[in-house]
């Protein structure tokens, strides 16, 4: 059954990343001999992350393939393995159709200790380095013929897990050679990230083994950064060599030719540690910017780059962040910074007035201003810290605008008004905006400052009036122009506030948009986690409470009438759920229904109060000079009418009930057509009693108070 929960709110890692045009290949894979599509098909770039799965109509899809040769690999147990190099353009979308062959299985038995001793041998190298890993169900890896010959038999790929880089490995070595698995095909999955800081510590082991290696050293080579980068090249007899003098461009675009026609040496010092291998070539080596080998087969490595074992190597389309990792990490997560300011119509209040406000935001990296918050809290807070007032705004391009009406029955005091938004809430709440905002007795006034200060003028900006002088309740027009340095007019968005100078006087400064409203990195600080998320609307979280009044796990429709909308929320096992994202102003109405409830209403939802910030008033030291007037000094008027305005009399309007004899005669004779449906008594099950509330239950919310009424 239906229940009715009715809300009424007023109001007015991420890594860095890489830029590249990147391909797609998308396409469908069938049986060979039957034309039948094959579903659950792993499709993978080898030695990379980019991989997927065919589905029951045969077809998958591989997005972001980097521009150059990729080798694409399928694999289905009871298939032979199909691998097949593509030339990749970037930008482009290749659809193609690939077919599988089915393969005998041959009769196998688990490797011996020794070939097991091996096979890790070739897997992870005689320098394990920082990577820590582990091999699954190794007791069980199968391997058919004779002993010296014996070639992988296997009904799922090799798999390593390697705990210090964050990789799941899998090796797809079926009929290859155990002398061979260097040649099998590769595929990479990441491991489930369990928090940011042991992501930003595989990162780091993975510039460690990343610097210093094969592709490391092409990369500097062809970008001829070998110094920068740490590298030295010589020849056998000790000549420094010019990388510049064996690389040359390729016919291929983005390719390099590297002429190695003898055999160099390469120093890397790593810390403290002067790292030294030998390479030499067969024939010309051709490798792109990334460093990565269209041949490389005909490159010979020995020494240090050469004791790294497969289980220590990273995917070709692994990017290694530039600098130190956890400061990327950090700039990554400052993008996220957003900072608000608060312009007031005036400086001081009087209880009974009107606080007439504008909220400018701010936000670090610029580009992405409309993709972070839309949902901001203002918050009016007392001397003593509580919260007297609050309100819930849409943020709109940047700004949001509203008032607070002050009671009559405010006490005087310094109070605040606090603006920020869930998300700024992650680099702490002692950094959200606070604004001194101080309410006067009504017999104090401002002591008048008759200090000259030198007002506060912009040559940029001109505001000019149609008049200089005017009559009473006569209207005035202004015009504000805004320039850049070069006189030429921009765009500008304004708040101006007019009040009278005799009663509204001017009192010390507390802070201008400029000073407060500026983004400084070292305010931000470092953070490496998002524990309050960006909200893009109104957000309300409950929980779910059973008939017997205990939490449950469950399913909940809720549908909005105004706008209409309809959700879904999953409780958990303790019934608890969030709805994020909404859009409505004012009041609006949600009916819930529980997955449980058949003929009768389920259970019933109990709305959680908003986590609020702690309040921290750092501007509590701001005071302005007052005095006892002896006599009250503001006059609250809603509107007070002009002296020659004429008041109207007051007009009552009654209106008595049709006769029951005369209620027929104007029902044939309503205006209104026939309808298209009618709902007679007999239809309705009077047991329930009103018809409009037989299936619904009424909760209400308001600013993230719970108000149940049952």
């Amino acid at each position: 059954m239906q229940r009715k929960l009715r809300i009424v709110i007023t109001s007015l890692v991420i890594l860095v990343s890489f830029a590249s045009l990147r391909a797609q290949i998308s396409g469908i894979i069938t049986d060979r001999k039957t034309s039948k599509p094959l579903a659950e098909v792993e499709v993978f770039i080898n030695k990379t992350t980019i991989g997927s799965q065919s589905d029951e109509t045969g077809r998958f899809q591989l997005d972001g393939v980097p521009m150059g040769f990729a080798d694409i690999v399928l694999y289905k147990n009871g298939y032979a393995i199909y691998r097949s190099s593509m030339k990749i353009q970037s930008g482009r979308a290749y659809d193609v159709k690939l077919t599988l062959t089915k393969e005998k299985q041959k009769k196998a038995k688990q490797l011996t200790a020794q070939e097991l001793t091996t096979l890790k041998s070739k897997l992870i190298g005689s320098d394990n380095g920082t990577a820590s890993y582990s091999i699954a169900d190794e007791q069980e890896i199968e391997a058919s013929g004779e002993e010296g010959h014996r070639i992988f038999s296997m009904n799922s790929p090799l798999s390593i897990q390697t705990e210090s880089l964050g990789y799941q490995i899998k090796y797809y070595a079926t009929g290859l050679l155990l002398s061979d698995i260097a040649q099998a095909p590769v595929r990479y999955e990441y491991l489930p990230v369990p928090d940011m800081q042991t992501s930003i510590e595989w990162e780091k082991n993975r510039k460690n083994i990343f610097q210093g290696s094969q592709r490391h050293w092409l990369m500097a080579l062809v970008a001829y950064q070998l110094k920068e980068e740490g590298y030295s090249l010589k020849d056998e007899q000790g000549n420094a060599v010019d990388g510049k003098s064996i690389v040359t461009t390729s016919s291929l675009p983005g390719y390099y030719k590297i002429n190695i026609a003898q055999p160099f040496v390469i120093h890397y010092k790593r810390g403290e540690v002067m790292e030294t291998s030998r390479v030499t070539a067969t024939e010309d080596i051709t490798a792109n910017a990334n460093g990565i080998m269209i041949n490389p087969k005909v490159l010979i490595v020995e020494g240090d780059m050469a004791k790294m074992g497969l289980a220590n190597q990273l995917p070709l389309d692994h990017q290694p962040i530039a600098g130190d990792v956890a400061e990327a990490y950090a700039e990554t997560m400052r993008r996220f910074y957003e900072k608000t300011y608060v312009h007031t119509d005036k400086p001081y209040y009087y209880p009974g007035e009107r606080i007439w406000f504008k909220v400018y935001m701010n936000y670090y990296y610029q580009p992405w201003r409309d993709s972070l918050s839309k949902t901001l809290y203002v918050e009016l807070i007392n001397p003593e810290k509580e919260i007297v007032m609050e309100k819930t705004l849409r943020i709109d391009s940047g700004f949001a605008h509203n008032d607070f009406m002050l009671p009559d029955s405010l006490k005087a005091g310094t109070y605040c008004l606090r603006t920020y938004t869930n998300l700024q809430r992650n680099f702490g709440d002692d950094k959200l905006f606070i604004k001194p905002i101080p309410i006067l007795n009504l017999t104090e006034k401002v002591v008048y400052n008759n200090e000259k200060e030198e007002a506060q003028t912009s040559d940029l900006l001109t505001i000019m009036a149609d008049k200089t002088e005017y009559k009473t309740r006569e209207k005035i027009t202004l015009t504000l122009q805004l320039k850049d340095k070069d006189g030429k007019s921009q765009a500008g968005n304004f708040s101006i506030s007019v009040t009278d100078a005799a009663q509204v006087l001017k009192v010390p400064e507390w802070g201008t948009i400029n000073e407060k409203l500026l983004i400084r990195k070292e305010e931000i600080g470092r953070i490496y986690n998002l524990n309050y998320p960006v909200e893009y609307g109104i957000s309300f979280s409950g929980q779910f409470l059973n008939d017997n009044g205990k939490p449950e796990h469950a399913s909940l429709n809720f549908m909005q009438l105004k706008p209409r909308n309809v959700m879904l929320a999953e409780t958990d096992e303790k019934g608890f759920f969030k709805q994020t994202g909404l859009n409505f102003y004012d009041a609006t109405t949600f009916y819930y229904k529980a997955d449980k409830a058949k003929d009768l209403p389920y259970g019933q939802v109990k709305l959680l109060k908003r986590q609020v910030p702690m309040v921290y008033l750092n501007e509590s030291t701001y005071k302005i000079e007052v005095t006892d007037a002896g006599s009250v000094q503001r006059i609250i008027s809603e509107y007070e009418k002009p002296k020659d305005a004429i008041m109207l009399k007051e007009v009552e309007v009654k209106a008595s009930k049709i006769e029951e004899q005369y209620e027929k005669g104007y029902r044939e004779k309503r205006p209104y057509g026939k309808p298209d449906y009618v709902l007679k008594a007999k239809d309705i099950n009077t047991a329930y009693g009103n018809l409009l509330l037989q299936y619904s239950c009424i909760l209400l919310f308001n600013g993230g108070s719970t108000l149940p009424a049952y």
